[in-house]
């Protein structure tokens, strides 16, 4: 099916001071939520479930684009108490959102939190405050929602604090190499998918990451990659400061910290370059 085969459970679109509570959405076609061009909206109670049960499905089970909800040019949004289960990103926070509080957040499977993508509308410029971080490079690759690229902006002032992470694929990850070439995105706690290696390419992103912090991290990895920052050499990332990051490795082993094109790293231990 295309887009238009597959709607959107719940869309707020020009809300003010709206208010949803003790919502469920099941078996969602398509993302669970959106809300888009709204200011000062409080979500308290949301329960989404996106579970294949045919796992003969592309030979695997797996529920793409089932997003629990995706913000758009909102301000001011407020998530407490949500329980996600889904194949995507539990919350994908997009271009110019600004003011997004997340608290008492369980997610099951999935992406985890992501903050992207970003830099996919070339002719609009993305703005992400006080909020995976992803942006698209700076070649335009067809046409959103599953392609972009071009658009710049940045993603900054970012607080990530008091996650538990059980098993996880990769902890915390920014990559700009989303698409095309390159393209980029920040992961947190994403507990499905495995780590994509991505080379910096011909047209490296213009969006850029900086000021945030990761407090209060605690729990297991089943990967060896604890931070993995693979910024843009367009647009280094700068300001990323780690308090209390204490992820550990399934097993024992070391965990490794990596970063590329970033700036004003602190609170790990020293990032080995990569390429």
């Amino acid at each position: 099916l295309d887009g238009d085969g597959r709607p959107i459970s719940l869309t707020l679109s020009n809300v003010t001071r709206g208010v949803i509570q003790d919502f469920r959405i099941v078996s969602p076609p398509f993302w669970s939520n959106t809300v888009s061009d709204s200011l000062d909206v409080v979500y308290d109670g949301m329960y989404v479930n996106a579970t294949n049960t045919n796992t003969t499905s592309a030979g695997q089970n797996i529920v793409p684009n089932t997003d629990g909800i995706d913000t758009y040019r909102a301000k001011n949004i407020q998530l407490t108490n949500w329980d996600v289960t889904c194949g995507d990103d539990a919350i994908a926070i997009k271009g110019n959102s600004t003011n997004i509080a997340i608290k008492n957040l369980v997610i099951r499977g999935g992406n985890g939190v992501a903050f992207g993508s970003l830099g996919q509308y070339y002719q609009f410029p993305n703005m992400a405050n006080g909020v995976y971080f992803k942006s698209w490079d700076d070649t335009v690759n067809g046409l959103p929602p599953t392609s972009g690229g071009g658009g710049g902006g940045y993603c900054r002032d970012v607080t990530l604090k008091d996650f538990y992470l059980n098993n996880v694929s990769i902890p915390t990850q920014i990559y700009q190499a989303n698409g095309g070439k390159v393209r980029s995105r920040l992961h947190f706690a994403e507990s499905k998918y495995s780590h994509l290696e991505y080379k910096s390419g011909d047209t490296p992103s213009y969006l850029k990451f900086s000021n945030i912090s990761w407090t209060n991290w605690q729990g297991t990895t089943v990967g060896t990659t604890l931070v993995d920052l693979a910024c843009s050499s367009n647009a280094l990332c700068g300001g990323m400061l780690f308090r209390q990051f204490d992820v550990k490795v399934v097993g024992g082993a070391n965990g490794a910290y990596k970063c590329s094109n970033t700036l004003d790293v602190t609170g790990i231990a020293d990032c080995s370059y990569t390429e």
